[in-house]
């Protein structure tokens, strides 16, 4: 009977020791026992909420940051791509043409649309040098330099005119003979041809010249 009684004892011990660890474990997120007192377990548990509580917001806290500080730097972004700057645009050749065609702007457009021609006479000259304004990554060891063979000149306004040339060719020193000599300039408008002087072409008003490279 004794030993009964003694392995009744030992499960009620062991019973009761549950109960206790039940007693421990009892709230998911509190850390107190039941046997402690309530001021000590109140004051236990307000540390373990105010803890997780802190830990929550030391993670809320860094992402609003470095929210608001993208949002800034995307703002200056923004205002740095606004802020208007003086600019140059060059245009540069890639390849020189055996034929080089400057066309020059000589009519304009109004705000209503009406065109008026732009009257004047533009400097050009005999010889020019294109090695200035080719690409530099397609500069190579042959000469960019081109001499004028014609020019092409408007007269009149919007509403009428006539278009003469100016041609660079041969001179001829005889009908019967082919020979040909050294190069003059020609004043062509429709069927009348005459000789002029290269000083003459460049006191045109042009509107089209030709250059062929030397």
């Amino acid at each position: 009977m004794n030993t009964v009684v003694s392995q009744q004892d030992e499960g009620k011990v062991e019973k009761n020791d549950a109960r206790e660890e039940q007693s421990h474990f009892s709230g998911p997120h509190k850390s107190c026992s039941q046997e402690s007192s309530p001021d000590q377990a109140d004051d236990s548990c307000s540390v373990d909420e105010s803890s997780s509580i802190g830990n929550a917001v030391d993670k809320v806290q860094p992402s609003g940051s470095h929210e608001s500080e993208e949002s800034n730097s995307k703002e200056m972004k923004f205002k740095t791509v606004k802020v208007k700057r003086d600019a140059t645009k060059r245009v540069l050749i890639d390849k020189a043409p055996p034929i080089l065609t400057i066309h020059l702007k000589r009519f304009s457009q109004d705000a209503r649309g009406r065109l008026s021609k732009l009257n004047g006479h533009v400097n050009f000259r005999e010889t020019i040098n294109l090695r200035p304004y080719m690409d530099p990554r397609c500069i190579d060891q042959e000469k960019y330099l081109y001499h004028l063979v014609g020019v092409v000149e408007h007269l009149g306004t919007m509403r009428g005119g006539h278009y003469v040339a100016y041609v660079k060719g041969a001179k001829s020193k005889g009908k019967a003979e082919k020979e040909i000599g050294e190069c003059v300039w020609h004043h062509v408008s429709d069927a009348y041809v005459r000789e002029v002087s290269l000083e003459q072409v460049l006191r045109c008003e042009a509107y089209i010249l030709f250059y062929q490279k030397i």
